[in-house]
Protein backbone atom coordinates (compact mmCIF):
# COMPACT_ATOMS: atom_id res chain seq x y z
CA UNK A 1 0.00 0.00 0.00
CA UNK A 2 2.81 2.10 0.70
CA UNK A 3 4.99 1.58 -2.34
CA UNK A 4 5.19 4.94 -4.67
CA UNK A 5 4.53 6.30 -1.66
CA UNK A 6 8.63 7.57 -0.69
CA UNK A 7 8.91 9.50 -4.02
CA UNK A 8 6.20 12.05 -3.25
CA UNK A 9 8.00 12.90 0.00
CA UNK A 10 7.97 17.17 0.15
CA UNK A 11 6.12 17.69 -3.10
CA UNK A 12 2.86 19.01 -3.61
CA UNK A 13 -0.01 16.08 -3.86
CA UNK A 14 -3.45 15.68 -3.85
CA UNK A 15 -5.31 13.08 -1.51
CA UNK A 16 -8.80 11.84 -2.53
CA UNK A 17 -10.38 10.25 0.56
CA UNK A 18 -12.65 7.78 0.05
CA UNK A 19 -15.82 9.81 1.66
CA UNK A 20 -15.18 12.18 -1.47
CA UNK A 21 -12.93 15.00 0.60
CA UNK A 22 -9.64 16.22 -1.63
CA UNK A 23 -6.95 17.70 0.25
CA UNK A 24 -3.91 19.36 -1.07
CA UNK A 25 -1.10 20.04 0.90
CA UNK A 26 3.04 18.93 0.75
CA UNK A 27 3.81 15.16 1.88
CA UNK A 28 5.99 15.20 5.00
CA UNK A 29 5.33 11.65 5.83
CA UNK A 30 3.37 8.63 6.11
CA UNK A 31 3.77 6.19 9.40
CA UNK A 32 2.85 2.23 9.47
CA UNK A 33 -0.19 1.91 9.01
CA UNK A 34 -0.23 4.67 5.70
CA UNK A 35 -1.62 7.77 7.67
CA UNK A 36 -0.88 10.09 5.16
CA UNK A 37 0.93 13.45 6.82
CA UNK A 38 0.15 17.01 4.57
CA UNK A 39 1.66 20.52 5.67
CA UNK A 40 0.67 23.83 4.37
CA UNK A 41 -2.96 21.63 3.42
CA UNK A 42 -5.90 22.92 1.95
CA UNK A 43 -9.44 21.23 2.08
CA UNK A 44 -11.47 21.89 -0.85
CA UNK A 45 -15.37 22.41 -0.50
CA UNK A 46 -17.47 22.00 -3.43
CA UNK A 47 -20.66 23.73 -3.79
CA UNK A 48 -22.91 24.95 -6.73
CA UNK A 49 -21.02 28.42 -7.13
CA UNK A 50 -17.81 26.71 -7.28
CA UNK A 51 -14.95 24.85 -5.58
CA UNK A 52 -13.60 26.91 -2.44
CA UNK A 53 -10.66 26.12 0.04
CA UNK A 54 -10.03 26.21 3.91
CA UNK A 55 -6.55 26.42 5.14
CA UNK A 56 -5.88 23.43 7.39
CA UNK A 57 -1.84 23.29 7.98
CA UNK A 58 -0.64 20.37 9.30
CA UNK A 59 -3.21 17.48 8.79
CA UNK A 60 -3.46 13.89 9.44
CA UNK A 61 -5.53 11.73 6.92
CA UNK A 62 -6.59 8.05 7.62
CA UNK A 63 -5.02 5.44 5.78
CA UNK A 64 -8.48 3.28 5.38
CA UNK A 65 -9.82 6.56 4.07
CA UNK A 66 -7.03 7.15 1.52
CA UNK A 67 -8.67 6.37 -2.03
CA UNK A 68 -6.15 8.10 -4.26
CA UNK A 69 -3.06 10.10 -4.07
CA UNK A 70 -1.27 11.82 -6.62
CA UNK A 71 1.26 14.39 -7.33
CA UNK A 72 0.22 17.99 -8.19
CA UNK A 73 1.20 19.59 -11.51
CA UNK A 74 1.76 23.53 -11.20
CA UNK A 75 1.01 24.53 -14.53
CA UNK A 76 -2.50 23.16 -14.36
CA UNK A 77 -4.50 25.11 -12.11
CA UNK A 78 -5.29 22.26 -9.04
CA UNK A 79 -8.48 24.18 -8.00
CA UNK A 80 -10.38 23.33 -10.80
CA UNK A 81 -10.49 20.19 -11.91
CA UNK A 82 -8.62 16.87 -11.04
CA UNK A 83 -7.04 16.73 -14.64
CA UNK A 84 -3.70 17.46 -13.21
CA UNK A 85 -3.06 14.45 -11.02
CA UNK A 86 -1.17 11.55 -12.18
CA UNK A 87 -3.52 8.89 -9.47
CA UNK A 88 -1.65 6.19 -8.20
CA UNK A 89 -4.47 3.80 -7.19
CA UNK A 90 -4.42 2.38 -3.76
CA UNK A 91 -7.99 0.94 -3.54
CA UNK A 92 -9.80 0.76 -6.52
CA UNK A 93 -12.41 3.59 -5.97
CA UNK A 94 -15.18 5.33 -7.71
CA UNK A 95 -14.59 9.24 -6.72
CA UNK A 96 -18.30 11.04 -5.77
CA UNK A 97 -18.56 14.62 -4.69
CA UNK A 98 -20.09 14.46 -1.67
CA UNK A 99 -22.39 17.61 -0.75
CA UNK A 100 -21.93 19.41 2.27
CA UNK A 101 -23.40 22.19 4.82
CA UNK A 102 -21.93 25.23 5.10
CA UNK A 103 -22.04 27.36 7.79
CA UNK A 104 -20.84 30.76 8.73
CA UNK A 105 -21.60 32.67 12.24
CA UNK A 106 -21.54 36.31 12.26
CA UNK A 107 -21.95 38.55 15.52
CA UNK A 108 -23.24 41.81 14.92
CA UNK A 109 -24.47 44.82 18.03
CA UNK A 110 -27.30 46.68 17.83
CA UNK A 111 -26.10 49.10 15.72
CA UNK A 112 -25.01 46.77 13.19
CA UNK A 113 -28.47 45.22 12.69
CA UNK A 114 -30.15 48.49 12.39
CA UNK A 115 -27.59 49.68 9.75
CA UNK A 116 -27.92 46.07 8.01
CA UNK A 117 -31.50 46.62 7.77
CA UNK A 118 -31.40 50.38 6.30
CA UNK A 119 -28.61 49.39 3.89
CA UNK A 120 -28.88 46.35 2.75
CA UNK A 121 -26.56 46.80 -0.28
CA UNK A 122 -23.25 48.78 1.16
CA UNK A 123 -22.62 47.86 4.96
CA UNK A 124 -21.20 50.77 6.16
CA UNK A 125 -19.77 49.42 9.68
CA UNK A 126 -18.53 45.63 9.52
CA UNK A 127 -19.63 43.72 12.19
CA UNK A 128 -17.66 40.65 14.31
CA UNK A 129 -17.63 38.16 11.83
CA UNK A 130 -16.75 34.50 13.06
CA UNK A 131 -16.74 31.88 10.39
CA UNK A 132 -15.87 31.16 6.50
CA UNK A 133 -14.01 33.72 4.51
CA UNK A 134 -15.05 36.97 2.77
CA UNK A 135 -15.99 35.39 -0.38
CA UNK A 136 -17.77 32.07 1.42
CA UNK A 137 -19.80 34.93 3.51
CA UNK A 138 -20.52 36.67 0.89
CA UNK A 139 -22.35 33.80 -1.01
CA UNK A 140 -24.85 32.48 1.72
CA UNK A 141 -25.49 35.62 3.53
CA UNK A 142 -28.21 37.30 2.79
CA UNK A 143 -30.06 40.05 5.02
CA UNK A 144 -33.46 38.85 3.41
CA UNK A 145 -33.51 35.27 4.70
CA UNK A 146 -36.13 34.58 7.22
CA UNK A 147 -34.47 34.94 10.95
CA UNK A 148 -35.40 31.59 13.45
CA UNK A 149 -34.61 32.69 16.94
CA UNK A 150 -33.11 29.73 19.04
CA UNK A 151 -33.46 29.78 22.94
CA UNK A 152 -31.12 28.31 25.21
CA UNK A 153 -30.99 24.41 25.67
CA UNK A 154 -33.75 24.30 23.12
CA UNK A 155 -32.99 22.66 20.01
CA UNK A 156 -34.82 23.54 16.76
CA UNK A 157 -34.75 20.95 14.05
CA UNK A 158 -35.58 22.29 10.03
CA UNK A 159 -35.63 20.85 6.74
CA UNK A 160 -33.16 22.73 4.15
CA UNK A 161 -34.03 21.89 0.71
CA UNK A 162 -31.48 21.75 -2.13
CA UNK A 163 -29.92 25.44 -2.58
CA UNK A 164 -32.05 26.69 0.29
CA UNK A 165 -30.34 29.14 2.70
CA UNK A 166 -31.21 29.07 6.64
CA UNK A 167 -30.57 31.37 9.32
CA UNK A 168 -30.73 31.09 12.63
CA UNK A 169 -30.07 34.02 15.54
CA UNK A 170 -29.05 33.60 18.91
CA UNK A 171 -29.72 37.00 21.10
CA UNK A 172 -26.95 37.18 23.74
CA UNK A 173 -27.38 40.28 26.34
CA UNK A 174 -24.13 39.82 27.90
CA UNK A 175 -20.86 38.19 26.93
CA UNK A 176 -20.62 34.24 28.41
CA UNK A 177 -19.23 31.14 27.26
CA UNK A 178 -21.16 29.96 24.27
CA UNK A 179 -21.22 26.67 22.20
CA UNK A 180 -23.19 26.31 18.89
CA UNK A 181 -24.04 23.27 17.88
CA UNK A 182 -25.43 21.94 14.36
CA UNK A 183 -26.41 18.47 13.41
CA UNK A 184 -27.37 17.07 10.22
CA UNK A 185 -30.17 14.23 11.30
CA UNK A 186 -29.47 12.86 7.37
CA UNK A 187 -26.24 11.01 8.22
CA UNK A 188 -24.10 13.32 5.17
CA UNK A 189 -21.24 15.25 6.01
CA UNK A 190 -20.50 19.00 6.96
CA UNK A 191 -18.18 21.08 8.06
CA UNK A 192 -17.92 24.23 10.17
CA UNK A 193 -15.39 27.11 9.75
CA UNK A 194 -14.71 29.49 12.43
CA UNK A 195 -11.13 31.43 13.16
CA UNK A 196 -9.73 29.29 9.96
CA UNK A 197 -10.10 26.27 11.99
CA UNK A 198 -12.33 22.86 11.03
CA UNK A 199 -14.57 22.52 14.07
CA UNK A 200 -16.67 19.35 13.78
CA UNK A 201 -19.99 19.76 15.49
CA UNK A 202 -19.83 22.74 17.51
CA UNK A 203 -18.22 26.27 17.38
CA UNK A 204 -17.36 27.54 20.69
CA UNK A 205 -16.13 30.80 22.70
CA UNK A 206 -14.51 30.26 25.87
CA UNK A 207 -15.57 34.13 26.35
CA UNK A 208 -18.04 35.30 23.35
CA UNK A 209 -19.00 38.74 22.70
CA UNK A 210 -22.58 40.51 23.80
CA UNK A 211 -24.71 40.89 20.97
CA UNK A 212 -26.70 38.98 18.28
CA UNK A 213 -25.35 35.82 16.74
CA UNK A 214 -26.67 34.82 13.41
CA UNK A 215 -26.10 31.12 11.96
CA UNK A 216 -26.01 31.32 8.24
CA UNK A 217 -26.75 27.25 6.74
CA UNK A 218 -26.68 26.47 3.36
CA UNK A 219 -26.71 22.89 1.14
CA UNK A 220 -26.44 22.01 -1.72
CA UNK A 221 -28.86 18.63 -0.79
CA UNK A 222 -32.08 18.34 0.84
CA UNK A 223 -31.48 16.98 4.90
CA UNK A 224 -32.93 17.75 7.95
CA UNK A 225 -30.80 19.63 10.81
CA UNK A 226 -30.58 20.24 14.19
CA UNK A 227 -29.69 24.21 15.51
CA UNK A 228 -28.91 24.79 19.42
CA UNK A 229 -26.73 26.24 21.43
CA UNK A 230 -25.96 26.34 25.47
CA UNK A 231 -24.34 28.62 27.87
CA UNK A 232 -21.36 27.47 29.77
CA UNK A 233 -20.89 29.86 32.89
CA UNK A 234 -19.09 27.64 35.17
CA UNK A 235 -18.07 25.00 32.60
CA UNK A 236 -16.60 22.07 35.45
CA UNK A 237 -13.49 20.21 34.27
CA UNK A 238 -12.45 17.04 35.84
CA UNK A 239 -11.49 18.50 38.65
CA UNK A 240 -12.99 17.25 42.07
CA UNK A 241 -11.30 19.70 44.08
CA UNK A 242 -13.49 22.45 43.50
CA UNK A 243 -15.79 23.29 46.26
CA UNK A 244 -19.40 24.92 44.89
CA UNK A 245 -20.85 24.40 48.67
CA UNK A 246 -18.95 26.60 50.70
CA UNK A 247 -17.73 29.54 48.82
CA UNK A 248 -15.16 31.56 50.25
CA UNK A 249 -15.99 35.13 52.06
CA UNK A 250 -14.53 38.59 51.27
CA UNK A 251 -14.00 40.52 54.32
CA UNK A 252 -14.23 44.39 54.09
CA UNK A 253 -12.59 46.99 55.82
CA UNK A 254 -14.00 50.82 55.30
CA UNK A 255 -12.07 54.04 54.86
CA UNK A 256 -15.00 56.07 54.11
CA UNK A 257 -13.15 59.86 54.78
CA UNK A 258 -10.32 58.20 52.38
CA UNK A 259 -13.43 57.09 50.03
CA UNK A 260 -11.04 54.08 49.91
CA UNK A 261 -12.40 50.01 50.42
CA UNK A 262 -10.01 47.12 51.59
CA UNK A 263 -10.65 43.67 50.06
CA UNK A 264 -9.46 40.28 51.56
CA UNK A 265 -10.35 37.09 51.19
CA UNK A 266 -8.86 33.78 51.76
CA UNK A 267 -6.37 31.99 49.13
CA UNK A 268 -7.50 29.04 47.79
CA UNK A 269 -6.81 25.62 49.80
CA UNK A 270 -5.91 23.34 47.02
CA UNK A 271 -3.74 24.19 43.79
CA UNK A 272 -2.09 27.15 45.57
CA UNK A 273 0.80 27.24 43.39
CA UNK A 274 -1.56 27.69 40.74
CA UNK A 275 -4.81 29.59 41.47
CA UNK A 276 -4.71 33.30 40.36
CA UNK A 277 -7.72 35.75 41.59
CA UNK A 278 -9.39 38.52 38.99
CA UNK A 279 -12.06 40.56 40.94
CA UNK A 280 -15.18 42.58 39.31
CA UNK A 281 -17.02 45.28 40.90
CA UNK A 282 -19.92 47.44 39.81
CA UNK A 283 -23.52 49.21 41.26
CA UNK A 284 -25.88 46.97 38.90
CA UNK A 285 -25.82 43.40 39.46
CA UNK A 286 -23.42 40.76 40.37
CA UNK A 287 -21.54 38.33 37.79
CA UNK A 288 -21.80 34.73 36.93
CA UNK A 289 -18.64 34.68 34.72
CA UNK A 290 -15.48 36.35 34.53
CA UNK A 291 -16.27 36.43 30.72
CA UNK A 292 -19.56 38.32 31.37
CA UNK A 293 -17.79 40.91 33.65
CA UNK A 294 -14.98 41.09 30.74
CA UNK A 295 -17.52 41.47 27.95
CA UNK A 296 -19.56 44.00 30.42
CA UNK A 297 -16.74 46.08 31.12
CA UNK A 298 -15.51 46.28 27.40
CA UNK A 299 -16.27 48.61 24.93
CA UNK A 300 -15.01 46.84 22.05
CA UNK A 301 -17.97 43.97 21.34
CA UNK A 302 -15.80 42.28 18.68
CA UNK A 303 -13.16 41.98 21.89
CA UNK A 304 -12.21 38.18 21.84
CA UNK A 305 -10.39 38.03 25.20
CA UNK A 306 -7.43 35.88 26.29
CA UNK A 307 -7.06 35.67 29.62
CA UNK A 308 -3.97 34.54 29.50
CA UNK A 309 -2.52 37.55 27.95
CA UNK A 310 -4.43 39.60 30.53
CA UNK A 311 -3.15 37.77 33.11
CA UNK A 312 0.54 38.08 31.95
CA UNK A 313 0.44 41.98 30.75
CA UNK A 314 -1.89 42.95 33.64
CA UNK A 315 -0.01 45.41 36.26
CA UNK A 316 -0.80 43.77 39.98
CA UNK A 317 -1.45 47.29 41.93
CA UNK A 318 -2.19 46.94 45.39
CA UNK A 319 -3.93 50.26 44.58
CA UNK A 320 -6.59 50.51 41.81
CA UNK A 321 -9.06 53.50 41.75
CA UNK A 322 -12.53 52.68 39.91
CA UNK A 323 -15.20 54.43 37.95
CA UNK A 324 -18.35 53.55 39.62
CA UNK A 325 -20.70 54.03 36.61
CA UNK A 326 -18.88 51.33 34.82
CA UNK A 327 -17.77 47.63 35.46
CA UNK A 328 -14.40 47.14 36.93
CA UNK A 329 -12.48 44.32 36.28
CA UNK A 330 -8.77 43.83 38.37
CA UNK A 331 -6.39 41.18 38.43
CA UNK A 332 -4.48 40.89 41.46
CA UNK A 333 -2.15 37.62 40.45
CA UNK A 334 -1.66 35.08 43.40
CA UNK A 335 -2.62 38.50 46.30
CA UNK A 336 -5.58 37.58 48.07
CA UNK A 337 -6.03 41.58 48.81
CA UNK A 338 -6.90 44.59 46.56
CA UNK A 339 -7.36 47.91 47.97
CA UNK A 340 -9.92 50.19 45.72
CA UNK A 341 -9.74 54.07 45.59
CA UNK A 342 -12.43 56.24 44.15
CA UNK A 343 -16.03 54.71 45.93
CA UNK A 344 -18.85 56.72 46.42
CA UNK A 345 -20.96 57.04 49.80
CA UNK A 346 -24.32 55.45 50.14
CA UNK A 347 -23.87 53.06 47.08
CA UNK A 348 -24.25 49.72 47.41
CA UNK A 349 -21.32 47.28 45.52
CA UNK A 350 -21.57 43.77 43.95
CA UNK A 351 -18.11 42.21 44.14
CA UNK A 352 -17.27 38.75 42.74
CA UNK A 353 -14.12 37.18 42.88
CA UNK A 354 -12.97 34.67 40.22
CA UNK A 355 -10.32 32.31 40.51
CA UNK A 356 -8.45 31.01 37.60
CA UNK A 357 -6.62 27.77 37.53
CA UNK A 358 -3.40 28.66 35.04
CA UNK A 359 -2.89 24.63 35.38
CA UNK A 360 -6.11 23.80 33.78
CA UNK A 361 -6.01 26.28 30.59
CA UNK A 362 -7.16 29.20 32.70
CA UNK A 363 -9.83 27.46 34.01
CA UNK A 364 -12.47 30.07 35.99
CA UNK A 365 -15.01 29.73 38.48
CA UNK A 366 -16.88 31.73 40.61
CA UNK A 367 -14.66 31.82 43.77
CA UNK A 368 -16.33 34.66 46.02
CA UNK A 369 -19.44 37.04 45.84
CA UNK A 370 -20.65 39.70 48.60
CA UNK A 371 -22.57 43.00 48.62
CA UNK A 372 -21.34 45.78 50.30
CA UNK A 373 -22.78 49.07 51.39
CA UNK A 374 -20.51 51.24 51.15
CA UNK A 375 -20.96 54.48 53.60
CA UNK A 376 -19.69 56.45 56.81
CA UNK A 377 -20.09 53.83 59.86
CA UNK A 378 -23.07 54.73 62.45
CA UNK A 379 -21.91 54.56 65.85
CA UNK A 380 -24.12 52.32 68.47
CA UNK A 381 -25.24 54.55 71.32
CA UNK A 382 -23.71 53.71 74.50
CA UNK A 383 -26.09 53.89 77.59
CA UNK A 384 -24.63 53.24 81.53
CA UNK A 385 -24.58 49.74 82.25
CA UNK A 386 -25.91 48.53 79.34
CA UNK A 387 -24.04 46.06 77.18
CA UNK A 388 -23.95 46.05 73.80
CA UNK A 389 -22.47 43.70 70.63
CA UNK A 390 -20.43 45.20 67.93
CA UNK A 391 -20.35 43.26 65.23
CA UNK A 392 -16.40 43.49 63.55
CA UNK A 393 -16.86 41.04 60.63
CA UNK A 394 -20.17 43.11 59.09
CA UNK A 395 -18.54 46.63 59.20
CA UNK A 396 -15.50 45.26 57.90
CA UNK A 397 -13.26 45.19 60.89
CA UNK A 398 -14.42 47.82 62.69
CA UNK A 399 -16.89 49.05 65.54
CA UNK A 400 -17.57 52.41 66.59
CA UNK A 401 -19.69 53.57 69.80
CA UNK A 402 -20.37 57.28 70.60
CA UNK A 403 -20.38 57.85 74.71
CA UNK A 404 -22.28 61.22 75.82
CA UNK A 405 -21.29 62.10 79.44
CA UNK A 406 -24.31 62.25 81.56
CA UNK A 407 -25.17 65.30 83.41
CA UNK A 408 -26.58 64.29 86.99
CA UNK A 409 -23.14 62.05 87.07
CA UNK A 410 -21.01 62.68 90.48
CA UNK A 411 -17.42 61.45 89.29
CA UNK A 412 -15.00 62.79 86.67
CA UNK A 413 -14.39 59.65 84.98
CA UNK A 414 -15.62 56.78 82.92
CA UNK A 415 -14.69 53.38 82.66
CA UNK A 416 -15.45 51.11 79.78
CA UNK A 417 -15.46 46.82 80.08
CA UNK A 418 -14.49 45.67 76.68
CA UNK A 419 -15.51 41.74 75.97
CA UNK A 420 -13.54 40.43 72.76
CA UNK A 421 -15.08 37.54 71.66
CA UNK A 422 -12.72 35.58 70.04
CA UNK A 423 -10.28 37.81 68.62
CA UNK A 424 -7.45 40.28 69.59
CA UNK A 425 -8.78 43.78 68.68
CA UNK A 426 -7.43 47.66 69.38
CA UNK A 427 -9.41 50.07 71.00
CA UNK A 428 -9.39 53.85 70.97
CA UNK A 429 -10.96 56.64 72.58
CA UNK A 430 -11.81 59.91 70.40
CA UNK A 431 -12.72 63.72 71.48
CA UNK A 432 -13.34 66.12 69.29
CA UNK A 433 -12.02 64.02 66.42
CA UNK A 434 -8.36 63.53 68.69
CA UNK A 435 -7.32 60.21 69.91
CA UNK A 436 -6.77 60.99 73.80
CA UNK A 437 -6.46 56.86 74.63
CA UNK A 438 -4.99 54.08 72.94
CA UNK A 439 -5.34 50.21 73.95
CA UNK A 440 -3.14 47.80 71.47
CA UNK A 441 -3.76 44.10 71.52
CA UNK A 442 -7.22 43.81 73.84
CA UNK A 443 -7.18 40.10 73.87
CA UNK A 444 -9.36 39.30 77.00
CA UNK A 445 -12.20 40.78 79.06
CA UNK A 446 -10.80 44.74 80.18
CA UNK A 447 -11.38 47.48 82.01
CA UNK A 448 -9.97 51.27 80.63
CA UNK A 449 -10.16 53.83 82.56
CA UNK A 450 -10.58 57.24 81.15
CA UNK A 451 -10.13 59.91 83.49
CA UNK A 452 -11.07 64.20 83.80
CA UNK A 453 -14.25 63.92 81.71
CA UNK A 454 -16.60 67.03 82.15
CA UNK A 455 -20.58 66.78 82.17
CA UNK A 456 -22.28 66.73 78.28
CA UNK A 457 -18.63 65.51 76.64
CA UNK A 458 -18.81 63.37 74.09
CA UNK A 459 -16.48 60.42 73.60
CA UNK A 460 -15.99 57.78 70.49
CA UNK A 461 -14.33 54.64 71.04
CA UNK A 462 -13.34 52.39 68.15
CA UNK A 463 -12.88 49.00 68.33
CA UNK A 464 -10.50 47.92 65.37
CA UNK A 465 -9.99 44.23 64.74
CA UNK A 466 -6.24 43.96 65.14
CA UNK A 467 -6.23 39.64 64.13
CA UNK A 468 -6.05 39.18 59.94
CA UNK A 469 -8.22 35.95 59.41
CA UNK A 470 -12.17 35.53 58.73
CA UNK A 471 -13.71 34.46 61.54
CA UNK A 472 -17.24 35.85 62.70
CA UNK A 473 -16.22 38.26 65.52
CA UNK A 474 -17.58 40.32 67.97
CA UNK A 475 -17.25 42.69 70.45
CA UNK A 476 -19.02 43.39 73.87
CA UNK A 477 -18.97 46.87 75.15
CA UNK A 478 -19.99 48.15 78.48
CA UNK A 479 -19.49 51.63 80.00
CA UNK A 480 -19.94 53.34 83.68
CA UNK A 481 -19.59 56.74 85.29
CA UNK A 482 -19.41 54.79 88.98
CA UNK A 483 -17.13 53.15 90.48
CA UNK A 484 -18.04 49.18 89.86
CA UNK A 485 -20.02 48.05 86.73
CA UNK A 486 -23.75 47.39 87.99
CA UNK A 487 -24.30 43.85 86.25
CA UNK A 488 -20.70 43.23 85.79
CA UNK A 489 -17.97 41.95 88.81
CA UNK A 490 -14.77 43.36 89.12
CA UNK A 491 -11.68 41.07 87.22
CA UNK A 492 -9.17 38.92 88.62
CA UNK A 493 -5.62 39.52 88.40
CA UNK A 494 -5.17 36.48 86.11
CA UNK A 495 -7.84 34.80 83.89
CA UNK A 496 -6.17 31.52 84.17
CA UNK A 497 -7.17 27.90 85.65
CA UNK A 498 -4.86 25.58 87.38
CA UNK A 499 -4.73 22.41 87.83
CA UNK A 500 -3.39 21.38 91.62
CA UNK A 501 -1.94 18.10 89.96
CA UNK A 502 -0.43 16.66 93.36
CA UNK A 503 -4.38 16.29 94.53
CA UNK A 504 -5.42 14.43 91.39
CA UNK A 505 -7.29 10.76 91.85
CA UNK A 506 -8.06 8.07 89.16
CA UNK A 507 -11.59 10.38 89.28
CA UNK A 508 -11.15 13.51 90.39
CA UNK A 509 -9.06 16.51 90.58
CA UNK A 510 -8.76 19.81 91.49
CA UNK A 511 -8.81 23.10 89.89
CA UNK A 512 -7.73 26.75 91.63
CA UNK A 513 -8.13 30.15 90.13
CA UNK A 514 -7.43 33.75 90.84
CA UNK A 515 -10.77 35.02 92.78
CA UNK A 516 -12.79 38.30 91.57
CA UNK A 517 -11.16 41.56 93.43
CA UNK A 518 -15.17 42.73 93.67
CA UNK A 519 -15.96 43.20 97.38
CA UNK A 520 -19.74 42.39 96.51
CA UNK A 521 -21.10 38.43 96.71
CA UNK A 522 -19.65 36.52 93.28
CA UNK A 523 -21.05 33.29 92.13
CA UNK A 524 -19.13 30.75 90.03
CA UNK A 525 -20.21 28.40 87.22
CA UNK A 526 -17.90 25.69 86.64
CA UNK A 527 -18.80 23.20 83.05
CA UNK A 528 -16.78 20.44 82.34
CA UNK A 529 -16.53 18.98 78.98
CA UNK A 530 -15.38 16.00 77.92
CA UNK A 531 -13.16 15.98 74.88
CA UNK A 532 -11.35 13.13 72.95
CA UNK A 533 -7.67 13.86 71.41
CA UNK A 534 -9.13 14.03 68.25
CA UNK A 535 -12.02 16.51 68.95
CA UNK A 536 -11.37 20.34 68.01
CA UNK A 537 -13.03 22.52 70.98
CA UNK A 538 -12.94 25.48 70.90
CA UNK A 539 -13.80 27.67 73.99
CA UNK A 540 -11.99 30.62 74.28
CA UNK A 541 -14.58 32.58 73.27
CA UNK A 542 -15.20 35.16 76.31
CA UNK A 543 -18.81 35.92 74.97
CA UNK A 544 -20.17 32.26 74.99
CA UNK A 545 -23.70 31.77 77.15
CA UNK A 546 -24.05 29.17 79.37
CA UNK A 547 -27.30 27.37 77.10
CA UNK A 548 -24.33 26.60 74.39
CA UNK A 549 -21.81 25.29 76.38
CA UNK A 550 -24.70 22.60 78.21
CA UNK A 551 -25.60 22.12 74.70
CA UNK A 552 -22.37 20.76 73.67
CA UNK A 553 -22.56 17.17 72.35
CA UNK A 554 -19.93 16.04 75.41
CA UNK A 555 -21.23 18.07 78.12
CA UNK A 556 -21.04 16.61 81.28
CA UNK A 557 -21.91 18.67 84.33
CA UNK A 558 -21.78 22.44 85.92
CA UNK A 559 -21.20 22.94 89.44
CA UNK A 560 -22.40 26.34 91.00
CA UNK A 561 -20.72 27.35 93.74
CA UNK A 562 -20.27 31.07 95.74
CA UNK A 563 -17.04 32.78 96.13
CA UNK A 564 -14.76 33.10 98.59
CA UNK A 565 -13.02 36.15 99.80
CA UNK A 566 -9.75 34.59 99.15
CA UNK A 567 -6.99 35.72 96.75
CA UNK A 568 -6.78 31.70 95.36
CA UNK A 569 -10.38 29.84 95.36
CA UNK A 570 -10.43 25.89 94.66
CA UNK A 571 -12.52 23.18 94.10
CA UNK A 572 -12.64 19.41 93.44
CA UNK A 573 -14.42 17.77 90.52
CA UNK A 574 -15.02 14.35 90.27
CA UNK A 575 -17.04 11.78 88.50
CA UNK A 576 -14.15 11.70 85.76
CA UNK A 577 -12.86 8.89 83.87
CA UNK A 578 -9.15 7.81 84.40
CA UNK A 579 -7.14 8.50 80.92
CA UNK A 580 -9.51 10.94 79.57
CA UNK A 581 -9.21 14.64 78.58
CA UNK A 582 -11.07 17.64 79.66
CA UNK A 583 -12.30 20.89 79.33
CA UNK A 584 -12.85 23.43 82.48
CA UNK A 585 -14.93 26.84 81.51
CA UNK A 586 -15.21 29.09 84.78
CA UNK A 587 -17.75 31.85 84.55
CA UNK A 588 -18.09 34.17 87.53
CA UNK A 589 -21.21 36.55 87.78
CA UNK A 590 -23.34 38.80 90.12
CA UNK A 591 -26.74 37.03 89.24
CA UNK A 592 -27.06 37.87 86.09
CA UNK A 593 -25.58 35.00 84.52
CA UNK A 594 -22.49 37.10 83.22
Amino acid sequence: MASGLESFISKTVSVICQDGRNFIGTLKGFDQTVNIILDESHERIYSQNGIQQVVLGLHIIRGDNVAIIGQVDDTVDSRLDFSNIRAEPINPVILIKTLFIIIAIILTTSVDRQMVNNVSAHRQQQPCSYGLNKNQNENIIEDQIPTIVLYENIPIKEYIDKGQRKRFSIPLPESNPITITVTPTAGIEWRLASYNTTIEKSFSLSCGSSGEYDIFIMATTKTQICVSYTLAYNHIPNWPYVNWTTPAKIRFQYQPKRLQLLLKWSKSKVAVQEIQYCLSINVHKPQKSLCQALGTASKNTCTKFNLNNMLQSTRFDLFRKIDTSQMNVICTGYRTQQMLRGLRLKTLYYVDIFAVHTGLNNFTYLYASDVVWFNRTQPLRLVEDKTVVGKLSILGGLSVFIFKIPTHRTTNFFQLFITPCSSKVDVKIIKDKKIVKSIDNVNKPQVIRMNGTNSGEKYVIRVIDADDNMNNKKVEISVTTKKHFQTLPSLPKSFEVMEVSEYRTCNSTVIAWNSSLDVRNIKYRIFVIRESIDDNVSLSNYCIDHSKITRHPQFQKVYCIPGEKSEIQQFTITGLSPGGYYIIYLTASLGNER
